[in-house]
């Protein structure tokens, strides 16, 4: 049998000591023991956790204020001296005392002498002890409380995401990140500052009590130099979760002022797209107009020079009317000398000349009369060329307007499509932007997204992925169900409740909607599942496996429980 040890201090009934067996193998030291690894279940949780850290600092640092630090001052003297003198002198040593913590050992020993013949110097004394021990208790715990909260739970967890947005201009995405790096340089930059604070603490402290003693002045100043690092990352690391747990929120608001502006730009984008088509038809019209006046004006210009030509010939044939009259009239006149130097006795050779007479006269009158016609026709010619060219202006004039309101149209018309171009770019923008917000709120509000980053890390800039079991699910479903999916969308379980006639409204509706766009049962049978989903709240992939095992399409079932279970 093995042997027992009776303990005197029992924690059984008093009076019967109790029998404990021993210890196969000596405890663990607590430096030794792996640290628990916290996984957190929710963003909130981790933060929580880091403000508890956060909130116990900032008590034990105004604790040791109010307690300690209160009235610090270097109240070393030679009242003092005597005392250290006399402790080392009471327990015997010749050496002096390494530091602070050997020297109160030495006190503990003498003390109650001590009391007795220096009690106010033991008090000072008790004051610096205490002060220095705990500071020194203070600051080990609470660096490693705040770089605690600082790398396993606000920098690690508190993200904002801003790779996910794509080197889009997002104010609130933006605004979040700068201050994560502006806290992020804060906390390091303080912690750094705080441990050349207690690099040089310790420099101060030295090798002796005497040294200690020595620089007590120096070690005042870098202990209010460290307390005030302190608060200085508790700030930044509680500005960090407070923004952390408003992100979500800011995020939605983003959203949806970003959504009104898409519609307004929409309603922008519907007026201009009239305004753009009235300026087209403007143009055309302009243009055919233009055209119509060209047409106008060339044929006006032929027939200027039609009337011009017309007015050259009149012009000429009047001149050859008036040379012939004038040879003519010549003519007679010739004819009437002769007559009057002619010979009375011969009568025959008179009338001959009086008959010539007669005839040059009537050839005169009729080419007068023609003359005549001619001029009056020239006349006439000249007053149709002189409208025409009156008309040749007015069109000319017409045409030039024409021509300088189509060019202004035009102009108009194109701003108005380049506007229009624009505002579809803007509207484009708007819309990624907005996919881009409910991508990253969708990622901070995902509870896989803390089990991702604890498992795998976060790097900025790498696309965050995050396995949905369920749309895997919705998936396979779609692409093996074939023309079943009507029964399926029968018996899939809706909360709030969605009575047969309202279902078999849907199917007809994706029926009738997948004959128009010429889908494939594949799309048709996911549209239906998403709208499902959409409807149903507390969809699940145990609620589609069901569904699906009683239509009797349990290999599609066996099917997305395997491909679950190879992704986990």
């Amino acid at each position: 049998m093995p042997l027992h040890v009776k303990y005197r201090h029992s924690t059984g009934w008093t009076g019967l000591p109790e029998i404990h067996t021993p210890l196969k193998r000596p405890p663990t030291p607590d430096i030794l023991r792996p640290k628990n690894t916290f996984i957190p279940t929710s963003l909130e949780n981790a933060r929580r956790r880091a403000m508890i850290l956060i909130h116990s600092t900032e008590k034990d640092v105004q604790c040791f204020k109010d307690k300690h630090f209160r009235n610090a001052r270097n109240t070393f003297g030679i009242e003092t001296d005597d005392l250290i003198r006399y402790v080392h002198e009471k327990t015997g040593k010749q050496a002096r005392a390494k530091d602070y913590k050997e020297f109160d050992q030495f006190l503990s020993r003498c003390r109650t002498t001590a009391s007795l013949v220096q009690k106010d110097e033991l008090d000072k004394m008790d004051v610096i002890l205490k002060r220095t021990s705990a500071f020194d208790v203070l600051v080990e715990k609470s660096k490693e409380k705040l770089e605690e909260a600082f790398n396993d739970y606000v920098d690690k967890y508190c993200l904002s995401f801003a790779s996910e947005a794509q080197n889009r201009e997002i104010n609130c995405v933006h605004e979040y990140e700068n201050n994560i790096v502006e806290w992020r340089r804060i906390a390091t930059d303080t912690l750094a500052a705080l441990e050349d604070i207690l690099r040089q603490y310790a420099i101060n402290c030295g090798d002796s009590f005497e040294d200690f003693k020595r620089h007590y002045d120096n070690i005042l100043h870098c202990m209010r130099s460290a307390l005030k690092m302190f608060p200085r990352i508790a700030n930044a690391l509680k500005n960090w979760i407070t923004a952390d747990e408003a992100y979500p929120r800011k995020l939605h608001d983003q959203a949806n002022a970003l959504m009104v502006e898409k519609l307004n730009k929409i309603k922008e984008v519907r007026e201009q797209q009239l305004r753009a088509g009235y300026a087209q038809h403007q143009l055309k019209h302009k243009d055919y107009s233009t055209t119509k006046i060209v047409k106008r004006l060339n044929q006006t210009i032929e027939s200027k020079r039609y009337f011009r030509k017309k007015e050259v010939a009149l012009s000429e044939k009047q001149q050859r009317l008036e040379l012939s009259v004038a040879k003519k009239q010549k003519e007679m006149e010739t004819l009437y000398e002769e007559h009057y130097f002619e010979q009375p006795d011969s009568p025959s050779t008179s009338n001959n000349i009086l008959l010539k007479i007669s005839i040059v006269q009537d050839e005169i009158i009729k080419l007068q009369k023609t003359l005549e016609s001619a001029k009056k026709n020239l006349n006439n010619t000249k007053n149709e060329r002189k409208v025409i060219e009156k008309d040749v202006h007015r069109l000319q004039k017409l045409r030039d307007n024409s021509i300088k309101s189509e060019k202004f149209i035009s102009k108009e018309a194109i701003a108005r499509e380049e506007k229009l171009k624009s505002n579809h770019h803007e509207n484009r923008e708007l819309r990624n932007k907005i996919e881009c917000l409910k991508r990253i709120r969708s990622i901070k509000l995902h509870p896989d997204t803390l089990k991702k980053i604890f498992a795998e890390g976060y790097t900025p800039g790498k696309k965050f992925e995050i396995t949905d079991g369920f749309g895997d699910a919705c998936k396979i479903a779609a692409a093996h169900i074939g023309y079943k999916w009507p029964l399926l969308y029968l018996e899939l379980p809706f909360q709030p409740a969605r009575d047969t006639n309202l279902r078999n409204q849907d199917i007809e509706a994706f029926d009738i909607a997948g004959q128009k766009r010429d889908l494939r049962t594949k799309d048709v049978a996911l549209r239906s599942l998403a709208k499902w989903k959409r409807l149903n709240s507390k969809a699940t992939v145990y609620m589609l496996l069901s569904s699906l095992r009683l239509i009797g399409a349990g290999k599609i079932a066996h099917r997305i429980e395997k491909q679950r279970l190879s992704t986990k």
